[in-house]
């Protein structure tokens, strides 16, 4: 898709949350589907599960993006930081139109928002935040 539009606002915040100001924001389009839209945000005393209530509720039937600092412990210990973008909805319970824009979308936010850690969510199971630290475990424990 081209021809969306990233407010400055959403640029922002996502800064903040690179800068350990925010802890999350959640983004969806518009009805016409020409611009992104804060529809939720966290401050750092947020965790997770105020994420995961809000896609498994308000996003059942459509796609959201997501970027989330997540704090975790290696299995060595060691305490990480990582902010991570993630498309989160389930396929099936979508329409054909909106899994299409979301998904041409997704390489364009995460260029333009220059996303290095980016997971796709497309099921309840990769919804849940142990998965989602599973995969930075297994997949980003070496990057810093």
């Amino acid at each position: 898709i081209s021809g969306f539009n990233i407010s400055d606002e959403i640029y922002d915040i996502i800064d903040e949350i690179y800068k350990r100001k925010q802890r999350y924001v959640i983004l969806k389009f518009n009805d016409e589907y020409t611009n992104l839209v804060v529809v939720k945000k966290g401050g750092r005393e947020s965790i997770y599960n105020e994420v995961h209530e809000y896609v498994t509720t308000e996003c059942a039937k459509s796609f959201c993006y997501v970027y989330f600092d997540f704090n975790y412990k290696t299995h060595g210990g060691q305490a990480r930081d990582k902010v991570v973008c993630l498309k989160m909805g389930i396929p099936e319970q979508t329409p054909i139109k909106e899994k299409m824009i979301y998904a041409s979308a997704y390489k364009s936010l995460q260029d333009s928002t220059k996303s290095i850690i980016n997971i796709d969510c497309t099921d309840k199971a990769s919804f849940e935040f142990n998965y989602i630290v599973n995969i930075l475990l297994t997949k980003h424990e070496s990057t810093n």
